[in-house]
Formats: C-alpha cells, structure tokens, sequence
C-alpha cells in the first residue's frame, strides 16, 4: 500500500493493487484547514499526516472507498516548514516548524506531547531565513556510540542537537554546536544523508560538495581529508573587580600525531570584541602527563567571557574549564 498527498488532499492506492489508484480513494486532513506538506509511520501502523500547522493520525479502517479514518485524540497543533523538515528516531519526531501563534523553531514530537528544544541562540539563526527558505531544510537523526544526535540542515548553516548532553545535564541551552566545513569562514557542514553500513557496522554520508562519501572516524579531526576550525565560547561570567589568577581547561592529552596540537584563546568584556589572542598547546603526541594551564589573564571590570579555537588535524578532547580569581 501506498500513501501519497499532493499538498492538499491525501491519497493511498487500491488495497490489492500497489500499482492501481482509484479517484475516490482520496481524503482530507480535518484538524485545520491547512496544507499537507509530509508523511510518516508509526509503530502502531497509523499513518501520520504533517501539515503546515497540525499533525494527525490515521489509521486503516477499511471501509469505504478512502479506507483510513483520523485517530481525533491524537491530533496535534503543530506542523512543519517543508517535506523533509522532520526525522524519526527512537519512536519521536524532530522536526522544524511552527504553531499558528508562533515563530518557527526546533520541536520533539511524541505521542500526545510536544517539547521545544529550541533555544534563543539557534532561533536567533533561524531569523536570518524566510519561511521558504526553511521549508528546504532536511534532517538527519541517528545514534553512534550511544550518543544521540539531531543535524538541521538549513541552507547556510548546519545546526547538531546532541540530546545525549541535553538528557545528561537538564539543558538545551549546552546541547547544541553549530558545525562548520572551513577554516576562515562559515561554510556549512559538508556531511549528510547519514546511513549506516552493516557490513562494516560504521556510519556513512555523502557530501554536499562533491560525489565523495565519509565516514564517522573518531581517531581523525578532519573532515575528508581537509583541516576544519573549531572555537567554544563560555558563558559571561561576572568577575567584577576581580583578576584571573589562573586558568585551566580538563584535557586528555597525548593524542597529537601532526604535532599541531595548539589551542588560541582571549578573552572579551562585552562579547562584541575580543582582546590580543594567547596560545597553548594542549598535548605533544605521547604526551599524557600534560596539563592545559595559563596564568595571569588580568584584571576584570566587570564580565567576562572567554574564546577557545584552533585548526588542526589533531583530535580535539575538552572536558572543564576550571578558573581561579582573587
């Protein structure tokens, strides 16, 4: 059986006949009165109907000559921007879209519950986009290590939501990165359409730029083959009148065959512009006893907020950032 909707109406094709379609096998979504813009499946065997503002269930009843009926108790008022804005993962929905009332943002849908896991910083990036823009979004949603992860994939940005972090923590504010595939600049992230290969039990991608295909490798920092940047940023921490004594950022150290393994970092008072940058390395290869400290950072007036980037081909490892004022 087939089930098909051509932003409008919704179709499915004859019971005994895949192939076969019949005119008056055809149906409306009933919730709102809004465009049909996605499908999907459930494990109850219901087909789900997105639309623009609402979601609804069906479910095969078999009579008549539109042989599903909507599920009324299972009907939500929340839709998506575009087909492809939406991922199913672990029986729950992420998707991209909105309410009637509201701007759009990031959502997990489940039975009978919505969350927004959206946060100010990444509707901040949504804002940059019109409604059609964010329609050709796609979404990428898979677990590799036990780690959950969620990729938007906007036209100039790609945007992860590592609900691992967001479980462990209590927060979506810490969860999200926003992934990039250069060094000087704001390339989008190049890895997409992600499957996994069973005959090696690794997960593959294509590439947005090209014909290659990746693979998620945890021994390299590079992304096929090319050095990308990286840069974390703290949270504004009011120090007012007081000096950074001292400063250390939890490593594993050891892990740096190129030997490029340096870490540029400074410090900003208004998170507009940043001072002269330091550098450090945070491990030579071999290396394990190696500690990430500096000392002396200055007087602050009255907050403060710390950058951390690099580019290299080492692998990247940071835990805690642990500081010291008097």
């Amino acid at each position: 059986l087939f089930f098909l909707t051509d932003g409008q109406k919704i179709y499915h094709s004859d019971i005994l006949d895949e192939e076969s379609y019949l005119s008056v096998a055809q149906g409306d979504p009933q919730f709102i009165p809004d465009s049909s813009r996605g499908l999907g499946f459930n494990e109850d065997n219901e087909v789900i109907v997105f639309g623009a503002f609402s979601k609804e269930n069906f479910l095969n009843a078999g009579t008549g000559d539109f042989q599903f009926q909507r599920i009324p108790r299972k009907a939500q008022k929340i839709g998506i921007l575009g087909t492809h804005c939406k991922k199913e993962m672990n029986g729950r929905w992420y998707i991209l879209g909105r309410r009637m009332e509201t701007s759009p943002s990031f959502h997990i849908i489940s039975i009978g519950e919505e969350k927004v896991i959206g946060t100010r910083e990444t509707d901040l990036v949504l804002e940059e986009y019109t409604d059609n823009e964010l329609a050709t979004t796609t979404v990428d949603a898979f677990t590799d290590g036990n780690v959950k992860m969620v990729i938007y994939h906007l036209p100039r940005h790609t945007l992860m939501y590592n609900e691992t972090i967001a479980e462990t923590f209590g927060s979506n504010s810490t969860a999200w990165t926003i992934l990039k595939s250069d060094v000087k600049g704001n390339t989008p992230w190049r890895g997409r359409s992600f499957v996994r290969d069973e005959r090696n039990g690794q997960w593959l991608c294509g590439d947005r730029q090209g014909a290659n295909v990746g693979i998620i490798d945890e021994r390299v920092c590079t992304q096929y083959g090319a050095m990308v940047e990286w840069e974390l940023f703290t949270p504004l921490l009011k120090l007012e009148t007081k000096s950074i004594d001292y400063l250390e950022m939890e490593t594993i150290p050891g892990e740096a065959p190129d030997h490029d393994a340096t870490v540029f970092f400074s410090r900003t008072e208004d998170a507009r512009t940043y001072s002269q940058e330091w550098s450090q390395l945070y491990g030579q290869n071999h290396d394990y006893n190696q500690r990430f400290i500096k000392r002396h950072l200055g007087y602050v007036r009255h907050w403060v907020g710390l950058k951390f980037r690099g580019a290299s081909k080492s692998r990247m490892s940071f835990a805690f950032l642990n500081i010291e004022v008097s």
